[in-house]
């Protein structure tokens, strides 16, 4: 619920004040432009939640002597436009097809959905080539991190609108909160640190963990050859990158291999 306390001026008796409440695309409280709220014509007004985008709303009070208004109130809402399926399942978001890995419940706020690509998004970027340590969240220019990043950015309004990151998940999919032990592979070696990214790869764990086979983990491209796709963990030695090779078992790779990219996110 939005609100506005006007001081009355003037001499005008505080009865007359009228109230009428607008909107606009962009951050300003000038009317021209704006749009006008039917009916939201009181000190109070509960904005609508059941479209996606951001608003920036505020009110004009009025009274004999004249008019004034208030500061502008930004108002997120995150689009609910495509139902989820039950994890396993496919959806289509932003035309880009997209299948469902797990569904968070528990979370307050939820409930919040693990999504990654059905068709691999072309890789052009490579791991720390020379470096004895792999470190997926470090690489902020020229790496698949930032290949990721830039992927996500460049997407439409919808999936951008929806994407969340659950802060509160107390697993390696929570990437800002994550433990370290959390994001191991079986023998031990360290994942690199932690990223808060929205868009990110999957972990060799959440790879065997989400997609059960090698049947599950193929990943192909829009004319349906199977390419190998980079995971966010190392591989078998900390100087070797994870990755699913083309008929879905997982693999160590190198520092130098270029691989396609599968990225993931979480959406409510």
């Amino acid at each position: 619920m939005l609100s506005t306390t006007v001081t009355n001026t003037g001499g005008a008796a505080p009865s007359s004040i009228t109230y009428q409440w607008y909107s606009r695309t962009t951050d300003s409280n000038v009317i021209s432009g704006a749009t006008q709220i039917p009916g939201a014509n009181t000190s109070a007004f509960l904005p609508q939640f059941d479209t996606a985008g951001v608003l920036y709303y505020f009110c004009v009070a009025t009274n004999a002597v004249g008019s004034t208004a208030s500061n502008t109130v930004k108002v997120e809402i995150k689009g609910q436009g495509v139902p989820i399926p039950a994890p396993g399942g496919t959806v289509t978001i932003d035309n880009i097809e997209w299948r469902v890995l797990a569904t968070d419940t528990t979370t307050p706020g939820g409930p919040y959905h693990l999504i990654t690509i059905e068709r691999a998004v072309a890789g052009t970027s490579v791991y720390n080539a020379g470096s004895s340590y792999v470190a997926y969240a470090n690489q902020t220019t020229g790496g698949v991190r930032a290949a990721v990043n830039t992927w996500y950015a460049a997407r439409g309004s919808e999936l951008t609108s929806r994407a969340y990151m659950p802060n509160t998940l107390a697993s390696e999919t929570a990437y800002n909160t994550v433990q370290p032990a959390a994001m191991t592979k079986t023998n031990g070696t360290a994942a690199g640190a932690t990223t808060a990214d929205v868009a990110f790869l999957l972990s060799w764990s959440e790879a065997s963990t989400y997609l059960l086979t090698d049947a599950n983990r193929i990943l192909r491209t829009t004319t349906g050859f199977g390419v190998g796709w980079s995971l966010r963990s190392p591989g078998l030695n900390s100087a070797s990158a994870g990755f699913v090779n083309t008929n879905g078992p997982l693999f160590s790779g190198d520092l130098t291999t270029s691989r396609y990219l599968r990225p993931a996110l979480w959406i409510k």
